[in-house]
């Protein structure tokens, strides 16, 4: 509700481009060669969440029966319907600063981006013989803004991992070859074979080096978060901590109290208005000042491993052609592409991991919470009501809360104590699609004095497109930290089928109809538990491999599970009741280490509520994500003028003819999460649907309700 976290936003771009193409032909050759320089110079400003804070709350079944019984810290009813009584996990807000780098470009001081493209290719055609071309050739990749090679980082990351301050170096040695053979094998014309692979190598978007540059300068210039609930919000002018997430000062975390504590938003608002007012005030003291890595040690951030290389794909094809007709020709193809090095970022501090226990930090947490209840041990805290949330609020957690001033106090602060989460940039995803696809266009025979000039085109695919991330371009966050690779699956573009037809044919009056058909079969889904208080302490809930990062996937379930190998709501039914049964009330591996440490006993996490929580099974019509299919037809009246100097043509279009709704369009498929609530995948039957495609017109969004449209063309 409110001010959008990503406006206001301003993006300039200027582009030069030089280019050469030229060939020659000797004998049976035509050899082609060319060079490309393109000077792309950007510019971006966006102060994100400077609107106002965000705050996310958990809201699930588990939390909805709490809230009835009263258990919510601060919930202001028994409502499960009021959101003001759902937990707050964490909060976001921004520093009001938005240039993303010290660069001056395009006539403003800050917020540069450069790239400058230098490509040359050299190919030949060869015609071996009357029924055989080959063509081959190798073209050459350069992009000098894929990193930022001219940037000195921190020698503080040096303690981290040596080396890892070291500038990223360019990648000067992408060289692409492409083969391709045509084969007439009757020498009719009417039939060719094709086959031709080639490597091909992908830019890195600007938004990447941007985020790794703006955590490296002094503030007053870029943008900057702080997530009250997860880590302190901490001062841009001296590093101190303008406040530690608390409320009231000095009491628990805001992550698990409800929204509608009586002076919490007002606390957040607070610490977003003084974070903001210290920010500008960094502004008149540019560029001097603690760096946002400095003061944040990378929480939030990211960076390029040292060692980062250009992603590419490998791609392939196999097919045939026949012209069935003079006009009409039917394609059969093979399609393969093999996406490598694609990039990936990872906890390499892994904050929060089961193993990266801090026994005397723990100790010190455990003592604190003793000391707020009047207790002597664990067991007296327990019976003076003490929940593991209390605990939490203390630092029994894996928040990352690691300043200049100390090491992280919290009880699992990662592998190295004095950084927070060191997300790197490398080159660990993969991508796989294949295909069969079948065309099949032009012209057909004509029903004399009633159709004429009738041409179609069929197209059908039959494929698959897997992948380890959700988006390869745009800084993926891994689901398993210490197994990156192991989440693939079905990508969140993938449709096993794609069909679609079109028609265009005259009728007699010099009407015209034509139309498109499409159908595409359902998006598939992950299947990820739904956090219970969220931030540091989601460790002892739903952190199952004990990696620091929480929310895991359903035990036996991957990437795109849900509508692919989980196929139906019963079938999601039957592994949430094997987890219910066998996985939920068990311990983590954060607990498990407690426990191990001697800090603990398992009956006493159990009494604190620190326990893998159940899962609420799919409802009775539980619905499954949504195919698409929608119908668009055009009927044109054509009048010519005196010798076709003109034609005038007015056309009646309308667009989803059958009125069928669609549902599930990419970015607004039914939830991942495991909540149980309407919009969920096991909280969602027809009665609730809600996520219809509904926005935009006519040719511009596909498969919204129906419309019409009336069109006038006047051409001469």
């Amino acid at each position: 509700i409110g001010h959008s976290r990503l406006a206001p936003q301003q993006t300039l771009q200027d582009n030069h481009q030089f280019r050469y193409d030229g060939s020659f032909v000797f004998g049976s050759h035509v050899v082609r060669w060319g060079s490309n320089v393109t000077i792309i110079r950007g510019n971006i400003f966006a102060p994100f969440f400077s609107g106002a804070p965000e705050i996310r709350l958990s809201v699930t079944s588990a939390n909805a029966a709490l809230i009835s019984a009263g258990g919510i810290p601060g919930q202001v009813d028994t409502d499960p319907q009021n959101l003001a009584n759902y937990p707050i996990t964490f909060a976001i807000i921004g520093n009001g600063l938005g240039f993303f780098s010290e660069v001056p470009t395009l006539g403003l001081p800050f917020g540069g981006a450069k790239n400058t493209r230098f490509h040359w290719y050299v190919a030949d055609s060869w015609r071996a013989s009357d029924r055989v071309t080959v063509n081959y050739g190798v073209r050459y990749v350069f992009e000098a803004g894929n990193v930022n090679p001219d940037f000195d980082k921190p020698a503080l990351l040096d303690q981290f991992s040596p080396g890892l301050s070291q500038r990223t170096p360019q990648d000067k040695d992408n060289i692409a070859p492409s083969v391709g053979i045509a084969w007439d094998p009757s020498g009719s014309g009417k039939t060719v074979v094709r086959a031709g692979a080639g490597l091909f190598f992908a830019p890195n978007i600007f938004n990447n080096t941007l985020f790794e540059r703006a955590q490296f300068i002094p503030p007053g210039v870029g943008f900057d978060f702080a997530f009250p609930g997860l880590a302190n919000v901490i001062s841009p002018l001296d590093g101190s901590v303008i406040w530690d997430g608390s409320f009231p000062l000095g009491g628990a975390s805001i992550s698990g109290q409800a929204l509608g504590t009586p002076g919490l938003i007002d606390q957040i608002a607070a610490a977003a208005a003084t974070f903001e007012a210290q920010s500008l005030a960094a502004a008149a003291t540019f560029p001097s000042g603690l760096t946002v890595f400095e003061l944040s040690l990378t929480t939030g951030g990211v960076l390029f491993d040292p060692a980062f290389d250009t992603p590419y794909s490998i791609h392939f094809n196999a097919g045939i052609q026949h012209e069935l007709r003079p006009g009409l020709v039917l394609s059969v193809e093979y399609l393969r592409q093999r996406g490598l090095h694609t990039i990936m970022r990872r906890d390499f501090n892994r904050v929060g991991a089961a193993d990266t226990l801090n026994i005397a930090n723990a100790q010190a947490v455990i003592a604190a919470t003793l000391a707020d209840f009047s207790a002597a041990t664990i067991d007296d805290a327990i019976t003076a009501g003490a929940t593991i949330s209390d605990f939490i609020g203390n630092g029994l957690s894996g928040s990352a809360s690691a300043t200049i001033g100390g090491p992280n106090p919290n009880a699992f602060p990662g592998m190295n104590p004095n950084f927070n989460t060191m997300d790197l940039i490398g080159m660990q995803g993969k991508s796989e699609y294949n295909a069969l696809q079948v065309h099949l266009r032009g012209s057909v025979p004509d029903l004399r004095g009633a159709l004429t000039n009738h041409r179609v085109v069929f197209s059908y695919s039959l494929s698959q497109l897997e992948a380890n991330t959700l988006d390869n371009a745009f800084l993926p966050t891994q689901v398993r930290n210490d197994d990156i690779t192991s989440f693939f699956g079905p990508s969140q573009l993938d449709r096993p089928h794609m069909f679609s037809a079109a028609s265009i044919f005259d009728l007699p009056g010099d009407v015209r109809i034509s139309s498109i058909w499409r159908f595409n079969s359902k998006l598939p889904q992950d299947v990820f538990l739904s956090q219970s208080v969220g931030g540091g302490g989601e460790i002892f809930f739903t952190d199952l491999d004990g990696d620091g990062r929480f929310g895991d996937p359903l035990p036996r379930t991957n990437r795109g599970s849900f509508g692919r190998d989980v196929g139906s709501a019963s079938e999601l039914n039957n592994l949430i009741s094997s987890f219910n049964s066998s996985v939920a009330g068990t311990l983590t591996p954060a607990s498990q280490a407690l426990v191990s440490a001697g800090l603990f006993t398992a009956a006493q996490l159990q009494a604190l509520g620190a326990v893998i929580p159940s899962v609420s099974a799919a409802p009775a019509g539980q619905l499954d994500l949504d195919s698409f299919a929608t119908t668009d037809v055009r009927v044109a009246k054509i009048f010519k003028g005196r010798d076709e100097k003109w034609n005038f043509e007015i056309s009646m279009e309308w667009f989803n003819l059958f009125n069928i709704g669609n549902y599930d369009l990419p970015g607004n498929t039914l939830s991942s999460t495991l909540s149980g609530s309407t919009g969920s995948i096991n909280g969602t039957t027809s009665a609730f649907r809600s996520n219809k495609a509904s926005f935009g017109g006519g040719s511009f969004a596909q498969g919204i309700p129906r419309s019409w449209q009336l069109a006038l063309r006047v051409s001469f």
